[in-house]
């Protein structure tokens, strides 16, 4: 069998989803002849604050997205285009003193 992989990489972070990526990997590699490369990034705590707002607020947003579909439940008040009167003119309300 030609050798169509001669390496290869798989990330983890250690879960069950990533044991599964790796035994896939395992058993792709066997009949290849390949090598099988893990890659686990640990995140550097003094640096991932530099970049904190970068990140959206995924909190922020399904607030957000829950007050706009709220907001689109609601029936819409009618709007009066015309005066009273049946003019045309916008409705204006003035008072005297």
């Amino acid at each position: 069998m030609k050798k169509v992989f001669k390496q290869i990489l798989v990330p983890t972070d250690f879960s069950a989803g990533s044991r599964l990526a790796v035994d896939y990997a395992l058993a792709l590699a066997a009949p290849l002849g390949a090598s099988v490369h893990l890659l686990h990034v640990v995140e550097d705590p003094s640096v991932a604050g530099l970049f904190v707002e970068g990140y959206p607020d995924l909190e922020s947003i399904k607030r957000k997205r829950r007050r706009a579909r709220a907001q689109l439940a609601q029936p819409e008040p009618p709007r009066s285009r015309t005066s009273p009167g049946g003019s045309g003119a916008p409705n204006r309300r003035t008072t005297m003193a």
